[in-house]
């Protein structure tokens, strides 16, 4: 699977109106499901510095890695 379309479907269920709670177990089932041990989003940040070294440059400074 193409990383970009891993991404979408993920996101899709997110309802930024929903109380702080239901954001809040939203992101707590969004976190493990995303970095399982074979997720391809897992697989990808653990190459990033090998695959886009440019990419994670830009990351880094900002500190929002």
């Amino acid at each position: 699977m193409n990383l970009p379309d891993a991404v979408p479907p993920h996101l899709a269920p997110y309802a930024p109106e929903v109380s702080a709670a239901r954001q809040r177990a939203y992101l707590t089932h969004l976190h493990p499901t995303l970095n399982a041990p074979g997720h391809p989003i897992r697989q990808h940040l653990l190459r990033l510095t090998a695959v886009s070294p440019g990419l994670l440059a830009i990351i880094k400074p900002e500190g929002r890695v």
